[in-house]
């Protein structure tokens, strides 16, 4: 509904978030175009206990972003997404799970801005 109500130009998930995101992707309740910092949509699915196929993500508008030394959601996870879903993948060195240089850089600015214009070019 909320979604509906504010017609977002980009979701951007960011670790529990991410797997909210992809959930909303799953459930079809969002097609646009998507952002994903670390998902921790397999932490998710361990919880719920459940091991639901990957989504079919809008490998065109979605881009997923990890830090190679994240120690809290393996990058393995991300890599997957990359590998199944066809989907980009920025590789962050040196960064926490929290990767707060990739706003500070201009990394997390420079991709949303990038995921919104390829969708408004398609």
């Amino acid at each position: 509904d909320a979604l509906q109500r504010c017609k977002p130009d980009v979701v951007v998930g960011f670790s529990w978030g991410g797997a909210i995101a992809i959930e909303l992707i799953r459930s079809g309740d969002w097609k646009g175009p998507t952002v994903l910092l670390a998902p921790a949509h397999k932490k998710l699915d361990q919880l719920m206990r459940r091991d639901p196929p990957l989504p079919a993500l809008n490998r065109e508008h979605t881009v997923v972003v990890h830090s190679e030394a994240d120690t809290l959601i393996p990058l393995a996870h991300s890599t997957e997404l990359e590998n199944v879903c066809k989907v980009r993948l920025v590789k962050v060195a040196g960064e926490p799970h929290k990767m707060w240089g990739i706003a500070k850089d201009g990394l997390l600015q420079r991709v949303v801005r990038e995921v919104v214009s390829s969708s408004a070019s398609s």
